[in-house]
């Protein structure tokens, strides 16, 4: 090592001398030629030869002063970071059942408004009057004190209404946005012209003022002749057989509840509503059945009861389960008990039950079979309401029925 340093103590005393030599300008210096020689003869060769480091500037660096510069320390790189994108969960598929949906038709012809009878007799309870006489359909029963004038066999002065009303037609009244409010004698700030808002109706109405609410009036009721009920329709009170009476009566109601395709139920306050034609001549027509969906897919599974069993001592009963079928759906279901094989005889036991909607039926009467043997019951099901077709279900093994249903077979044996 004591060599090595004075060595290099050696090749450091030419450089300095040839600096001093060559002028102070580095550029001059390291441009003339026979330095270049000389430092790649004497000090690079040196420097990397005997102490290994890269570079003549760093060599000198660590010769003179024994450390390591920072900018000679090893450089560690380190690699980009690498994003893993987040995982994204796919929603697993739900497969909806294809589905059926029957709208019934109208089965009566359309009637004409025009022909129709009109209620007759309209008669408000005792202690209310009419609003309207002109068009008694069209009134309210209120108390006399607030028909706008009277009547006309007892006719008053009170024809105006009070400030914060309005005097309206058809029927004419005083009203506001609560209710109907009691005439006054006409005098200043009030309204005795009807068809519009009078200029004092967005004033406060007086404490004093006298309003029936909304929720509280009255209507008159009229009558139809025998075999016609109470319709409406564009405002109109009329008298239609039953069979268009949307949902019947209160007394006598039915299932026919919707408008069929190309007519509206007509709404109105009155008397009742009507299923009329969307364009002319606007005949009422039949209100049907509401549009009912049936799931396209019905299913049939059964159970019998025991697997096996004592003869003398056992019975066999099932159970069907209906699955896929509408709730309004009907039908019936057919539990036969017979012993094998498929093609000898006709069933031991035959029973029947209706079935309305899904669910689970029994078999209503059990089964005690009269000799030992394997016992098979088979389930079929058929519509009476409603689209599908018959299903059946068997333990029997026969040409039809490659895979007979264990759960359908009892074994009895011997007592």
């Amino acid at each position: 090592m004591p060599d090595i340093e004075q060595r290099l103590r050696d090749e450091f005393a030419l450089l300095r001398q040839a600096l001093e030599v060559s002028g102070p300008d580095p550029a001059r210096v390291f441009a003339r030629r026979p330095l270049g020689r000389f430092l790649r003869r004497h000090l690079v060769a040196t420097v990397l030869t005997t102490i290994g480091v890269v570079g003549s500037s760093t060599g000198l660096a660590i010769a003179l002063s024994g450390t390591v510069p920072h900018s000679a320390l090893p450089t560690t790189t380190v690699p980009p970071t690498t994003t893993v994108p987040p995982t994204t969960t796919v929603p697993p598929t739900t497969t909806v059942p294809p589905t059926t949906t029957t709208i019934p038709t109208p089965t009566l012809p359309p009637l004409d408004l025009g022909t129709l009878p009109v209620p007759f007799g309209y008669t408000c309870s005792t202690g209310l009057y009419i609003l309207a006489a002109a068009d008694q359909a069209e009134g309210e029963c209120v108390p006399y004190a607030y028909l706008v004038g009277g009547t006309a066999s007892n006719p008053d002065n009170n024809t105006a209404c009070p400030v914060g009303s309005s005097m309206t037609m058809g029927p004419v009244e005083c009203d506001n946005e609560t209710g109907i409010v009691t005439p006054v004698p006409p005098g200043p700030n009030t309204c005795s012209t009807p068809g519009g808002p009078c200029p004092s109706s967005n004033l406060p109405l007086s404490s004093q003022a006298s309003v029936i609410s909304w929720s509280a009036i009255a209507f008159p009721t009229g009558e139809c002749p025998a075999g016609y009920y109470f319709g409406e329709t564009d405002g109109n009170a009329t008298c239609v057989p039953y069979d268009y009476v949307p949902g019947g009566t209160s007394a006598s109601p039915n299932d026919k509840t919707a408008c069929p395709a190309g007519s509206g139920l007509k709404v109105v306050k009155l008397t009742g509503t009507l299923c009329t034609q969307d364009t002319e001549p606007y005949d009422i027509v039949a209100p049907v059945p509401a549009a009912t969906t049936y799931p396209s897919e019905p299913q049939l599974s059964a159970t019998s009861e025991p697997r096996s069993g004592a003869l003398g001592n056992t019975s066999i009963g099932a159970t069907a389960t209906l699955v896929g079928i509408g709730s309004t759906q009907t039908g019936s279901l057919e539990f036969d008990v017979s012993e094998g094989p498929y093609n000898e005889g006709q069933p031991a036991s035959v029973e029947s039950v209706d079935v309305s909607g899904p669910g689970t039926y029994a078999m209503p009467n059990p089964y005690r079979p009269d000799r030992a043997g394997t016992w098979y019951v088979s389930v079929t099901f058929g519509f009476t309401s409603g689209p599908g077709s018959g299903l059946e279900v068997s333990g029997m093994p026969s040409p039809t029925n490659v895979h007979p249903d264990p759960d359908l077979a009892t074994t009895i044996t011997p007592s």
